[in-house]
Order: C-alpha cells, then sequence, then structure tokens
C-alpha cells in the first residue's frame, strides 16, 4: 500500500509528499521510488526513543537528497522523551506534542508524535514551494534548513539542524544579496590538497554572516560574463565547507582531490548565499596542482587503460564526470553476476605508504549483493590470492574512497580488482567507478 501510494504521488506530481509513517525494515523498492521521483519526501523519524544513526527508521533514514527527516519537540523546545534522534540522520524538529488532529467518527483530539510533526514541516515546504514555483528539492531542503530556531544545545546537538522549523524566516522578503568574498589566495598546495583562505563577507552585502558558501572547481577555468569560453559555474564541481564566519573575519577551508601523475591545473570558485538563496557575486582562482608519484592511474577518459578487458564492464558517459566504468551499462545488473574488473600489474617498489583512490557510485541490493574492492597477494610458494580492502552494498552516492596498502610497500607485480557479486533476487542500477590511482600518501 505504501508504495502504491508513492508512486500515486509522485505520478500525479505532488510537489511535497508527507510521511507520517515508518518502521525499521529496510525497502528497497521504496527507496527506489522515491530516489526516481520529482517529490521531496517529508518523513517521521518515529517514536521508539531511537537514536537513528544507530538503529534506522525508515523511509527516514534513507539516505536521500530529497528525503527530510523530522523529529518532535514540545512547546519548551525541549524533545519529548518518545522522540528519536540522530546527529546525522535527523534533519530538524517541529512541534508533536498536543497537535489537534483528525480522529475517527469525524471527531478532533489531542495527538503527539513525529507523525504531528511532520505534517508541519510538509505544509511549510508546500508554502515555500506555492510561493517561489522555481525552487529545486536542494533548495527546498536548503530554505527549510537554515531558517530555524535554534534549540538549546542540550536538544539541538541532537539532530543535524540543531533547531525547529520557522517557515516564516524561510519566506522573508529580501532582495539585497552578499557581498563578494575578498582576499581570496591559495596558501598551500600539494598533489592531493588545496588550502585556501579569504576573507568572508555578510548576509547583506558586508553586514553580518552569510548562511552558506558555494564552492566549486573545475578543470582549466569557469565562464566569465565578459568570455564565452570555459565552464559554466553551476557545472563545477561542488566542494563542502562550513558555515560563514561573521563579515571580514578570515576563512581557511582544505579541499582534498584526488592525486594524479600529471600535473593539473583547476579553477576554484566561491559564492556566498544568504538565507533565502541570494547569491553574491563570483570569486575566482587558477591553481597549479603538482604531480603525485603515482603506480597506477586511470580517469576512463581516455583509451588507453590501467585494466584488462572485461566481459562485464565496459565505459559510459556520465553528466558533468564524462565516461566513467560500470558493469551494467543498460540499466539493472542481471542476477547470478560475477564481474570482475581487473587492473594490469603495478610495481610497489620504492613507496612506502602507497593508497588506492577511487570515486564511485554504488546501488546493490542491501545485505544480498557486494561490491569488493581487492588486491592481490603472495602466499606459501608463491601462490597468489586475493584479499578484500574494501565493501560495498545498498546505495552510496559518487563519493571519493581512499584505501591504504601499505603493508604491500615494496612489492612488485601486484593487481588491484572491483567485484560485483549479486545473489538470484532483486536486482540494482550497480557501480560506477572513476579517477581510480594508485599513489603515494601526501605529506
Amino acid at each position: 500500500a505504501a508504495i502504491r501510494a508513492l508512486v500515486y504521488a509522485s505520478r500525479t506530481g505532488a510537489r511535497v509528499v508527507n510521511n507520517s509513517w515508518g518502521g525499521d525494515k529496510y525497502n528497497q523498492l521504496v527507496m527506489d521510488v522515491m530516489a526516481d521521483s520529482d517529490a521531496l519526501f517529508v518523513c517521521a523519524a518515529g517514536n521508539e526513543a531511537y537514536d537513528n544513526d544507530l538503529k534506522a527508521v525508515y523511509p527516514a533514514n534513507y539516505d536521500l537528497d530529497n528525503v527530510i527527516s523530522v523529529t518532535a519537540h514540545d512547546r519548551s523546545d525541549e524533545f519529548p522523551r518518545f522522540a528519536n534522534r540522530g546527529e546525522k540522520t535527523v534533519d530538524l524538529a517541529a512541534p508533536g506534542v498536543d497537535i489537534t488532529s483528525t480522529l475517527p467518527k469525524n471527531k478532533y483530539g489531542l495527538l503527539s508524535g513525529t507523525s504531528m510533526a511532520t505534517p508541519h514541516v510538509s505544509g511549510a515546504a508546500t508554502l515555500i514551494a506555492t510561493a517561489r514555483p522555481e525552487v529545486t528539492n536542494e533548495e527546498l531542503r536548503f530554505l527549510l534548513m537554515n531558517n530555524l530556531e535554534q534549540l538549546p544545545e542540550k536538544y539541538g546537538s541532537r539532530i543535524i539542524s540543531g533547531g525547529r522549523l520557522n517557515v516564516g524566516n524561510a519566506l522573508e522578503r529580501d532582495t539585497v544579496a552578499p557581498g563578494v568574498v575578498k582576499e581570496a589566495k591559495v596558501d598551500r598546495v600539494t598533489s592531493e590538497k588545496i588550502s585556501l583562505s579569504w576573507l568572508a563577507t555578510g548576509d547583506d552585502g558586508d553586514e553580518g554572516a552569510a548562511t552558506a558558501y558555494e564552492v566549486r572547481y573545475t578543470h582549466g577555468h569557469f565562464k566569465s560574463d565578459d568570455s564565452s569560453e570555459g565552464v559554466p559555474f553551476s557545472q563545477g564541481k561542488r566542494l563542502e565547507v562550513g558555515k560563514p564566519k561573521q563579515a571580514n573575519q578570515k576563512e581557511t577551508v582544505d579541499f582534498i582531490i584526488p592525486p594524479s601523475g600529471k600535473e593539473r591545473h583547476f579553477a576554484l570558485g566561491v559564492v556566498a548565499i544568504d538565507n533565502v538563496l541570494n547569491k553574491g557575486d563570483l570569486t575566482t582562482l587558477d591553481v597549479a596542482v603538482p604531480a603525485a608519484k603515482v603506480a597506477l592511474e586511470d580517469t576512463a577518459d581516455t583509451q588507453e587503460t590501467a585494466f584488462v578487458p572485461s566481459e562485464h564492464w565496459t565505459k559510459v558517459e556520465v553528466e558533468g564526470r564524462g565516461q566513467v566504468f560500470t558493469e551494467s551499462p543498460e540499466g539493472d545488473y542481471p542476477a547470478d553476476r560475477d564481474a570482475v574488473l581487473t587492473s594490469k600489474k603495478f610495481s610497489l617498489e620504492g613507496y612506502k605508504n602507497p593508497q588506492i583512490h577511487f570515486d564511485c557510485k554504488v546501488d546493490v541490493e542491501k545485505k544480498h549483493d557486494k561490491f569488493v574492492v581487492e588486491i592481490e597477494k603472495y602466499g606459501w610458494f608463491g601462490r597468489r590470492s586475493w584479499a578484500e580492502v574494501a565493501r560495498f552494498d545498498g546505495f552510496e552516492d559518487w563519493k571519493n574512497h581512499k584505501i591504504d596498502i601499505s603493508d604491500y610497500t615494496g612489492r612488485d607485480d601486484m593487481r588491484i580488482r572491483f567485484r560485483l557479486e549479486s545473489d538470484r533476487d532483486r536486482n540494482r542500477d550497480g557501480v560506477y567507478l572513476d579517477n581510480i590511482v594508485i599513489a603515494e600518501r601526501d605529506t
């Protein structure tokens, strides 16, 4: 019934879907329907006094950009005993104690629970989307999460935002954009890290503090107002940074990037954003990143490859990334698959602290199928076998991973492989790999 309701809401064009229901059973099909929908799903965190970081409640715990998890607070801005929380999994709080609600037999009465809190957020999201129909789900989430009233530390520290709903702030009529960040400079660059600093700007011009930074980078340079060449800022790769400081205070930020055996040139751009999505002017920096000591490298974008041709793995085009490796180019992977992508041989002689780096998107059936990273090792009498160094299941969007393989320092004729194994049941979209590098750890 839940799946049919979610499909119906999505197909009929619902902008916001309230979900005052849930349980501890992970359901891949429910997650798929939500992931494929254009709607924003507002979900009750649960009433079991759980820490949802430790014991998941679904659908609130699905790690999707269009899911918001809501807990309850009372009139004293405290969490009632029943309210689930989670520093990493519950987004915000809303009124959920003694709320007037409908009852059977055409009656009204007072009810409590996160199912009472969730409709407050759904209603607020709908008001915002009605007032600003152009906003995306990402922007709608931003407006909800960055216009809150902060809860007392005892309670606010138990959820992601630390605050409770305030739709009035999100609907503020403010047309003054933040100022431009000043004195931006590159302080230090290594093959894996860029250290930047700049002076913070304000919320309205140079007054107060902005709400967030949008920081992106790209190869080459960003397109400017007076040039038709370059990459549009919105298409650069997004980098996560903390909340802005007060205007004119110094900001220092370290960005981790995958290493490469070649020197690279990047453009970095910084824009300040206020609480209602007004954006300041773009500040850009050009950065030259030195080459790393590399044993193996494959960005998937050239015909030259560091991997042995595979029956199952191939390359596909992904927007914003170019070509990437995948074992399921035409959709969900089949049952009983054992898809292996094996590297050509490489040497770790002369390396002290080698690491495997790769960008990866994983979508495999949780607890049943698996995606593993393995390295070839030597056994008795020169016999070789494969040792697992990382394992993934479930869903995880694009993310850079680093795996330490210093136990294999100094060895020659090495290989790594990426392997997807599936059972006979439900299958998923599979695995996507990009920017695979084995390099000496940056110091």
